[in-house]
């Protein structure tokens, strides 16, 4: 497996939706038997605050850990292709040797690969690129930046977090729900009680705006 372009893990519990690790390997020469991988795209928080946009190709000459943040990821071919995925946060270790750059992607949130359109995790990671966007102006702190907030929080805890703001807010409207929230909606509420039952959090979870002002 070792000599995949990508892989995606799948998290222990089968009922889980998304990945708990992607690795993604760079090389000096494609394989020609797969997707090839010659970058990789991800956010991820900067040593002096805030965040920065990382961009690994091989032979990689940066650094070996890094705290990535939520947001959107991605690793392009020779031929342009991409494969996208979201992030809600986690730990980043890049290995490199002069054949080929290892990315190791470590999370306790899930990791969504975006196939098609419409699907739970499209919606929730637009969802939550709705939430970001809507509360970043919101936040201020004299000793820590909104970025910082965002990528200290634990990824599993920041995941539950999203789910509650955005069960929090189509629960408040009035007019009549489309299907795709009535089936978000739904997930939410599926989501939240295997998070409960299984411990992973703890309950109640606090809303994002909340989680980002304690």
């Amino acid at each position: 497996m070792d000599d995949m372009g990508f892989i995606f893990y799948p998290r222990d519990d089968p009922q889980s939706i998304g990945y708990s690790r992607l690795d993604v390997t760079l090389r000096s020469r494609p394989t020609e038997k797969h997707f090839d991988p010659e970058e990789f795209r991800l956010c991820v928080a900067s040593e002096g605050g805030g965040i920065e946009y990382l961009y690994v190709n091989h032979p990689w000459v940066g650094g070996e850990q890094y705290r990535v943040c939520v947001g959107h990821l991605a690793f392009r071919d020779r031929k342009n292709k991409f494969i996208n995925a979201y992030t809600f946060g986690g730990d980043l270790r890049i290995e490199t040797n002069k054949d080929k750059t290892k990315c190791v992607l470590v999370s306790s949130a899930p990791c969504f690969r975006f196939e098609g359109t419409n699907t739970i995790s499209n919606l929730i990671a637009q969802e939550t690129d709705i939430l970001l966007a809507k509360i970043a102006p919101e936040i201020t702190s004299d000793n820590m930046n909104y970025e910082q907030k965002i990528s200290s929080i634990e990824p599993l805890l920041l995941y539950g977090a999203f789910l509650v703001s955005i069960e929090s807010l189509y629960r408040d409207f009035e007019y009549p729900k489309h299907d795709y929230i009535l089936n978000l909606m739904h997930f939410i509420k599926h989501e939240k009680d295997r998070l409960k039952v299984t411990g992973a959090l703890l309950f109640p979870i606090p809303e994002l705006v909340d989680l980002l002002q304690e």
